[in-house]
C-alpha cells in the first residue's frame, strides 16, 4: 500500500505495546484483549462508517467475519501517515474505511 518503511516498524511497536497493555486486562484471553482494543480505537471511526460509508457505498459492515489486529494496524499505519491531516477525523476515517474495503476487495 506504500507505507514508510519507518513508520510501519513504529506501528509495529505500537501496537504490540498497545495489545500488551490490553493483554493485562485479559491475561488468559489475548484475542479478547485484541477486541476490546479494537472497539475503542475504532469506536469514532464506526460510527462514521456506519453512517456515512455504509449509505454512499451500500456497503454491509461485516465487523465479524473482519481481522481485528488486521483493523487495528490499518489505522496506526494510516494515522502514521496523515502528519497534520490527523486533525481532520474525517479525512482518518474515509482513509481506513477505504484501506479496510481495499484490503477485502483483495482476499
Amino acid at each position: 500500500v506504500g507505507f514508510q518503511r519507518d513508520s510501519v516498524r513504529n506501528q509495529i511497536e505500537h501496537v504490540e505495546a498497545l495489545w500488551g497493555s490490553f493483554i493485562t486486562r485479559y491475561p488468559d484471553d489475548p484475542e479478547a484483549a485484541l477486541l476490546d482494543l479494537r472497539r475503542q480505537l475504532l469506536l469514532t471511526q464506526r460510527r462514521w462508517r456506519a453512517q456515512v460509508w455504509q449509505p454512499l457505498m451500500n456497503d454491509v459492515d461485516e465487523e465479524e467475519d473482519d481481522d481485528p489486529l488486521l483493523e487495528v494496524c490499518l489505522y496506526w499505519l494510516i494515522w502514521g501517515e496523515l502528519g497534520n491531516l490527523r486533525f481532520c477525523p474525517e479525512l482518518a476515517c474515509f482513509l481506513c474505511a477505504a484501506a479496510r474495503a481495499h484490503c477485502r476487495s483483495a482476499d
